[in-house]
């Protein structure tokens, strides 16, 4: 797969001339533009979203843990966390664990290695102090009520 340095390299024009191109930035001029977009075009290259959210560190999605994704009240739950995911123009998805302590910590798991920036727990299936460790990588919030004050909970 083509990177931008090997785009670069084949338009004649630097590595930041081709991230300009590719964010769409105003200060290309409309020739090295067009050089550059015949490049990408020829190379069928499309943008690493890894790498993207690796040099912004961010993802734009939320990670949900539910223990079933077939019961009414978490389907309600859900549509309104999509909703307003939407409006802020992130993703959501969804961590079905069956209420299995080992399922859930796999998705925790996905909050420490930051292949989500937050975490909302509808229903959980360790206790609190297997949870309250990752708040070191990233915000959760919890659909229940929470002693902790250190979690964010909404019921």
């Amino acid at each position: 797969m083509p990177n931008i340095k090997e785009i670069a390299k084949l338009a004649g024009v630097s590595v930041t001339t081709v991230s300009r191109v590719l964010n769409n930035h105003p200060y290309v001029a409309e020739e090295k533009r067009a050089r550059v977009q015949a490049v990408i075009d020829e190379l069928d290259y499309s943008p690493n979203r890894s790498a993207i959210d690796l040099a912004r560190g961010k993802t734009n999605t939320v990670g949900v843990i539910i223990p079933y994704n077939d019961h009414q009240w978490f389907d309600k739950i859900v549509n309104g966390i999509l909703e307003a995911a939407f409006k802020n123009r992130y993703s959501v998805t969804l961590f079905p664990t069956g209420y299995d302590p080992k399922e859930e910590e796999k998705y925790l798991m996905r909050l420490k290695t930051k292949q989500v920036d937050g975490l909302i727990i509808t229903s959980h299936a360790n206790n609190w102090d297997v949870i309250l460790p990752y708040l070191a990588y990233g915000p959760i919030i919890a659909c229940e009520y929470v002693e902790s004050k250190e979690i964010s909970c909404s019921y």
